[in-house]
């Protein structure tokens, strides 16, 4: 048979267990706040500044390399400008030079044929002295040939020096006779005893004149 004690403990029980407060349970974690930076892991932060480093780097190689390609740019260009400026001074001198040397060979051909010119204004003068048919005709040809040389000397720039009355000039005349005439003024050419040519500001040949006072 059951004591007492244990009949009264045990009608203890169901009141303490129906009395008793309920058990608790754990709270679920809070959601996290979409608003609040979260600090990144350790290795996460390693790996940002890894990249960071490397960025930097090759933004560092990419400045250099811009700047030596301005620099390669500028020194090409510079050479450019260079050599632009020596071909047109070359090209402006081999102008110059050619120009200078067609000149000289105008005046070498001319003056080397101006005694022929001389020759054939001999033989018109001399032609119109004879008085007959056949003298006439060959004035006639010789005053052709001379039409012909004046029409190449203008196409060659070469022109005669003019001479008659003008201030004798040594640049442009060889006296070769002195007179005293007081029909003229002083150092005044009043004969040309052989025709002068020029070309542009260059004597070919000096007129040789006879020159009064």
């Amino acid at each position: 048979m059951r004591s007492k004690k244990d009949n009264k403990d045990q009608d203890q029980k169901p009141h303490q267990a129906a009395g008793s407060e309920p058990a608790v349970r754990p709270e679920a974690p809070a959601a996290a706040d979409p608003t609040v930076k979260q600090d990144p892991k350790p290795a996460e932060t390693g790996a940002t500044e890894a990249a960071d480093r490397t960025d930097e780097a090759e933004l560092k190689r990419m400045t250099e390399a811009l700047k030596k390609s301005q620099k390669d740019l500028a020194d090409l260009t510079d050479n450019y400008m260079r050599l632009m400026a020596e071909f047109d001074n070359f090209r402006r001198r081999s102008r110059s030079e050619k120009d200078a040397l067609y000149g000289q060979s105008v005046t070498d051909v001319v003056s080397a044929w101006l005694p022929v010119v001389d020759n054939l204004e001999r033989a018109a003068v001399a032609c119109q002295t004879v008085e007959n048919a056949e003298a006439q005709k060959i004035a006639e040809g010789v005053a052709m040939v001379l039409k012909q040389v004046d029409t190449v000397l203008q196409k060659l720039a070469v022109k005669e020096i003019d001479a008659i009355n003008q201030p004798f000039d040594p640049a442009l005349h060889q006296a070769v006779l002195h007179v005293e005439d007081d029909n003229y003024g002083p150092n005044t050419v009043i004969e040309v005893l052989e025709k002068g040519y020029k070309r542009d500001d260059t004597v070919i040949r000096h007129a040789m004149v006879k020159v009064a006072n």
